[in-house]
């Protein structure tokens, strides 16, 4: 039984083989073949050196994979910092790619990659994901938190919201809203219907 299989192609076993590799390959199909005295020690000498050619050729390539986990890393921080400090104000796909110094589609696909996610659909998710806490955590008119967190109007807001959590931005409120937010709402001085049987909330 011969010691390689000849119809094996370099790009078969090593796909990302460089030239010398394929020099290396082929003498040993070649030693095979012609069987020359001493061609067993001539085969594994070929095969030793193939082998530290494909080892230094992983180790690369691990450094080069290592290299743009790194850069995926940072751009991620650049991008989600800019995107927390940002999401109150209008924020562009221009914008984004500008901060990166690449293109739109560019920004896109690296956008993707890092977040599984668009960023117009990632940006609207930090956008409700904090004007839920205005919700739960101040008395803040509905229209206010709706500008407050980037949305250009309440309606908007309300769709989106309700189309995101099930509940309109009021209902959300009534139902997670504390105890002492509540109470806050009910002696604000410039609510004076207490005998209307109105919920508080409903001024919101």
């Amino acid at each position: 039984m011969p010691i390689i299989d000849s119809h094996y192609t370099m790009t078969q076993l090593f796909p990302s083989g460089a030239y010398d590799m394929q020099v290396l390959f082929e003498s040993v199909l070649n030693s095979a073949r012609v069987k020359h005295a001493f061609y067993q020690v001539q085969i594994k000498s070929f095969l030793l050196l193939l082998i530290r050619k494909i080892l230094i050729n992983q180790r690369h390539s691990i450094k080069r994979q290592s290299q743009s986990d790194r850069n995926n890393s940072t751009q991620s921080k650049i991008i989600a910092d800019h995107i927390r400090n940002n999401y109150q104000n209008p924020i562009t796909l221009d914008d984004m790619a500008k901060l990166l110094s690449v293109s739109v589609s560019t920004f896109s696909r690296i956008f993707v990659h890092n977040f599984d996610d668009t960023f117009s659909s990632y940006l609207m998710k930090v956008r409700i994901a904090n004007a839920m806490d205005d919700l739960q955590a101040s008395t803040k008119p509905i229209t206010n938190v709706a500008l407050d967190n980037g949305f250009q109007s309440s309606s908007y807001f309300g769709s989106i919201f309700k189309r995101m959590n099930g509940l309109s931005p009021r209902q959300f409120r009534q139902a997670h809203q504390s105890p002492d937010n509540q109470i806050q709402v009910i002696s604000d001085p410039f609510i004076n219907e207490s005998s209307s049987g109105k919920h508080p909330s409903s001024y919101i």
